[in-house]
């Protein structure tokens, strides 16, 4: 077919300005399939032809042009040229739109291949990242966790990271957290969990600055909250301690609760006694150092907490026996010690507003107040640090000390129920 089958004026509407006109199309007279696209923006030579492997029609765009633009004699020789190749390769059998198609499908097939390559780089450079929950897994194998607190605060700092601080900031890099991150989530606790978590948070900042993760701290100036209940305290003790002798039902707790109240231990210490750790030819406990706070004496060296086995205390000791092969203070459901949870819930239960810490805080106050006892004697009954100059001076565990100290004591709780006892009879 010669070049002037296809003139100028079949393409007139490419010489003028369709400015404000809709998008349409107009094909040459002479030429079937071939016409012209008026666009919003642009005019493009279309061909529409019918696929030899879809049976469908289907529009090539074969050249675009600027309204500015003007068709000439050499734009006619180019599309009648690329005109008969696509007729060629469609009685060929070959789709023209199909290259095109395949150039497309493999673009888009590289795109998303390297957009899938990007997102696994930054889940790699993420998990790369040390994020706090790679830093607390440090720490709970560092000597600052296993070494130097006791079992029953390594509990409650695993209990609060799980429970609290893992879901809101587990996942986060350790370089990227920042102090007002930890304040925002620090005032969304209450006062208890959020000081733990404080108290957590610090010591795995201190092994992660040791370590060399992380140059710059993420919590400073932070300081524990003032609880209101650190005041609280046993308000009736005769009242406190006849429940405790009830032989009704949870007695085993009941008697866990008796012997802190003997001691003024902490929970941990004597709910978690064991019967290996009863030394009944010498009378007297050792507490394992594991359960025991401030263990740490004179060339850090760990050692228990001996305690003498008193009266009262062999008589716990007597009823306890048989419930355990291993605990003294075993759980109801299984053989496993008792904790701060039974203990907690059976005082809510029998109307104590109180908590076994209560009970501790209860016994350093009356020795304080009503045995005068100095403060350290009261820290040598409870177990708590000696001073430097005391440690110097007192080495190995003065149980004979303790002996005496605990028989007072014990003589003052047993004359508070007598004398209870006595203003009841005379009030009938």
């Amino acid at each position: 077919m010669k070049k002037d089958h296809l003139s100028l004026k079949s393409f007139n509407p490419l010489r003028r300005d369709p400015s404000g006109a809709k998008t349409q199309r107009l094909w040459a007279s002479n030429f079937r399939g071939l016409g012209v696209d008026l666009g919003k923006t642009k005019k493009s030579i279309i061909y529409k032809f019918k696929s030899p492997i879809t049976g469908k029609f289907r529009v090539i765009v074969m050249d675009s042009f600027s309204y500015k633009q003007i068709l000439d004699e050499g734009h006619i020789d180019r599309i009648v040229s690329d005109h008969y190749k696509i007729k060629d390769k469609i009685r060929a059998g070959i789709d023209p739109l199909a290259e095109k198609d395949n150039i497309r499908a493999e673009r888009k097939e590289a795109e998303l291949k390297a957009k899938a390559d990007q997102e696994e780089k930054e889940r790699q450079e993420k998990e790369n990242k040390y994020t706090l929950n790679r830093a607390f897994d440090s720490y709970t194998g560092h000597r600052l966790f296993t070494r130097e607190i006791s079992e029953g605060t390594q509990i409650a700092y695993m209990t609060v990271y799980n429970n609290h601080i893992a879901p809101v900031l587990g996942k986060m890099p350790l370089s990227e957290i920042e102090p007002y991150q930890i304040n925002n989530f620090l005032d969304g606790l209450e006062d208890s969990p959020c000081n733990m978590a404080i108290c957590a948070l610090k010591r795995i900042q201190k092994v992660a600055i040791r370590s060399g993760k992380i140059i710059k701290p993420f919590i400073f100036d932070v300081d524990r909250r003032t609880i209101g209940k650190r005041t609280r305290m046993i308000k009736d003790l005769p009242v406190f301690i006849a429940w405790l002798q009830d032989n009704a039902e949870y007695q085993s707790y009941k008697n866990g609760l008796h012997a802190q109240l003997l001691y003024g231990t902490r929970a941990m210490e004597i709910f978690g006694l064991k019967w290996g750790e009863i030394d009944a030819d010498n009378q007297i406990i050792n507490i394992s150092w594991e359960r025991v706070k401030n263990r740490r004496v004179a060339k850090k060296q760990f050692e228990p907490l001996t305690l003498p086995i008193m009266p009262a205390m062999e008589a716990i000791l007597k009823q306890q026996k048989g419930l355990s092969n291993t605990y003294v203070f075993p759980m109801l459901t299984k053989d496993h010690a008792m904790n701060n949870g039974q203990a907690h819930r059976l005082l809510n239960r029998s109307d104590f507003e109180l908590s076994s810490h209560d009970v501790r805080r209860t016994v350093a106050s009356l020795l304080r107040t009503e045995l005068m006892a100095s403060i350290d004697n009261i820290d040598l009954i409870l177990g708590a640090s000696l001073s430097s100059i005391n440690q110097s001076y007192i080495h190995g565990e003065p149980v004979e000390m303790k002996r005496r100290i605990l028989s007072a004591w014990h003589s003052y709780l047993a004359w508070a129920m007598k004398d209870n006892a006595s203003l009841k009879s005379s009030a009938t």
